[in-house]
């Protein structure tokens, strides 16, 4: 026996002796399933690398130490589905977390796809809310000159006018900075990244659909593929085909119920009894040859 088989029978806690002495389909199906059992663990090692060091800024080892623990989790429950009998509340529950793994990396890899035209996405919005912002500004300083609405009432170019028209020229530069860095994205390629969350770049990602239906499909191809990565083991527990060695489990399983069934029957027919019963058994027992 290679090497290799000998780690993935231990993954699902078969004993190699056991092993050895089953049908060659119901050996096959057992290092199909302890191989199957790696694909969600690493998927989800990655997954757990990528959020822990994209969006809270982890170090090296931390980002893997958290990568490590969800695949651990993840491996522990398909484990746990593999080697015990068809359950379908923890088969629902496994199949809520593969959900919620394909739309996390179906999103990460669209993030990462689409990051030049998510980054521009965010500078173009950035522009709006500047240019808006300066505006504003400007007609509360013009406002303010001429001594209309919204001014403090003294017209001409008082102390208030004053610190209004300074507001307004910092507004400027800012804006005129956000507008170049569009500008030299737009004709040099040169792309400006934007630090931002999860969920600032999950609503950035659903704007981006509207306007590119394009990467809309490309996020649910994704995600689907991940998903049917992620249920592989739920799917090959479900759907496959029952082996000789599962089936002789089942019998095994289903004779030593029978015999607590037949035991357990004996000890209630003994506790029911009366004393005189259980004295009369007591006497039968102990002279046999005065009864027989």
């Amino acid at each position: 026996m290679s090497f290799v088989n000998k780690i993935l029978i231990n993954l699902v806690g078969e004993d190699q002796k056991v092993f050895s002495q089953q049908s060659p389909i119901s050996k096959k199906k057992i290092l199909s399933q302890s191989s199957l059992l790696l694909i969600p663990s690493i998927l989800w090692f990655l997954i757990g690398c990528c959020i822990s060091s994209i969006y809270f800024q982890s170090s090296t080892g931390t980002s893997l130490t958290v990568g490590l623990f969800c695949a651990f989790i993840v491996f522990i429950i398909d484990r746990s589905i593999l080697i015990s009998q068809v359950n379908c509340k923890i088969g629902i529950f496994r199949s809520f977390l593969a959900i919620l793994m394909a739309l996390l990396g179906g999103e990460l890899l669209n993030l990462y796809l689409f990051k030049n035209d998510i980054s521009q996405f965010q500078l173009e919005q950035e522009v709006s809310e500047f240019k808006n912002n300066y505006l504003l500004l400007e007609t509360n300083y013009t406002d303010e000159l001429n001594g209309q609405a919204n001014s403090s009432g003294e017209s001409g170019f008082g102390p208030v006018a004053k610190e209004k028209k300074k507001l307004m020229e910092i507004a400027r530069v800012k804006l005129n900075e956000k507008e170049f860095q569009l500008e030299s994205m737009n004709t040099t390629g040169e792309v400006v990244y934007v630090e931002r969350g999860l969920l600032d770049d999950t609503s950035t990602l659903l704007n981006l659909f509207k306007k590119k239906p394009f990467a809309l499909v490309l996020y649910v191809v994704f995600s689907i593929i991940l998903l049917l990565l992620e249920l592989l083991v739920v799917l090959n527990k479900f759907w496959s085909s029952e082996t000789a060695y599962e089936k002789a489990q089942k019998v095994y399983e289903d004779i030593k119920k029978m015999e607590l069934d037949l035991l357990q029957k004996k000890i209630t027919s003994q506790i029911a009894l009366t004393d005189q019963e259980k004295q009369t058994n007591s006497m039968i027992t102990n002279n046999p040859s005065v009864y027989s």
